[in-house]
């Protein structure tokens, strides 16, 4: 018994890592992936702060009810200029999310987009297209309307239907 819930622990934790960064310095590397389970990073926001109190030039989200205890992830373009930013509830403590993405440099961010509960349910969902593939963006993660602290999955996978088609002969 004891080895089958070791190895139902360790299926549930492959794939999968767990992160967490308070401000866009140390922004957690999400690698994207074909869809959503390729490359998910568990992250959370126990202990976070609102990053416009180190960095009060970050632009406001524009959505969500932003009120602080945010965390930061960012991403590479891929090829096709297509990405979708996208968050799962994990079990307790959940969260609702709602995120952002921004271009730029730190210290010169610019808003790209912002979402809340785009993803079903308490999840957010950003889809980007037309971006220039290789630049790196940014993505900020927190509680819809309350600095709550609580656990969420992430994942940046390529959206670009053409790019991921395969051809049947």
């Amino acid at each position: 018994m004891k080895k089958i819930i070791l190895g139902v622990c360790l299926l549930i934790f492959v794939g999968a890592s767990y992160a967490q960064a308070d401000d866009p310095d140390s922004a957690v590397p999400l690698t994207v992936g074909a869809f959503f389970e390729a490359n998910p990073v568990i992250g959370n926001n126990f202990g976070a702060t609102g990053s416009e109190i180190a960095d009060p030039s970050i632009p406001a989200p524009g959505c969500g009810g932003y009120q602080g205890a945010d965390v930061w992830f960012n991403f590479i373009v891929p090829a096709s200029g297509a990405v979708e930013v996208r968050t799962r509830l994990e079990p307790t403590p959940v969260i609702d999310t709602a995120i952002a993405i921004y271009s730029g440099s730190i210290g010169a961010f610019s808003l790209v987009a912002c979402n809340d509960d785009g993803g079903g349910g308490l999840s957010s969902l950003i889809n980007l297209v037309g971006q220039t593939p290789g630049t790196l963006l940014y993505v900020r993660v927190w509680d819809f309307g309350t600095p709550n602290m609580g656990n969420f999955t992430i994942s940046a996978y390529n959206c670009d239907v053409d790019a991921a088609a395969i051809e049947i002969t």
